[in-house]
């Protein structure tokens, strides 16, 4: 879905595809510099699935999303690669909502990582906001990718 806000900005899809055409869309007029602004998604605004194209497509979102992945596992956190990428065969045949494992130890995690994913994606191309709102867990990782 094209972003309804701003009619030349591509959908993510796209930009999977073409990165270079981020830097055109995003770039300004000389000496005047673009102020963009970064609005989390709460968990009401993510499914299962959601990412699996940027995953597969973009090195730098893949390396984040399974860079996260490793240091929860280091601490003990379930598997949640499946609910960002609905991967079959990765970590299971299928995302299964209705199961108990499908808990906020795995959509937290999940929600954060797809944020921070996010975040490398937008700072590979080019993309730096001005400012960050939102609510719920995903807005520390947007806030810390703003501050780094």
């Amino acid at each position: 879905m094209p972003h309804a806000l701003h009619p030349r900005l591509p959908p993510l899809a796209e930009l999977c595809i073409t990165i270079p055409s981020a830097k055109r869309v995003f770039a300004s007029a000389p000496g005047r510099p673009r102020r963009i602004l970064l609005n989390n998604v709460d968990m009401a605004g993510s499914n299962a699935g959601m990412s699996r194209k940027p995953y597969h497509a973009i090195p730098v979102f893949r390396d984040m999303v399974d860079r996260c992945a490793r240091l929860c596992a280091e601490d003990g956190f379930p598997p949640f690669v499946d609910i960002i990428v609905d991967a079959a065969g990765r970590q299971g045949d299928h995302v299964d909502t209705d199961d108990i494992g499908y808990t906020m130890l795995k959509s937290h995690p999940a929600l954060v990582t797809l944020e921070l994913a996010l975040a490398a994606f937008w700072r590979h191309v080019g993309v730096e906001p001005a400012m960050v709102i939102g609510y719920s867990p995903s807005r520390s990782p947007l806030t810390r990718s703003r501050l780094s």
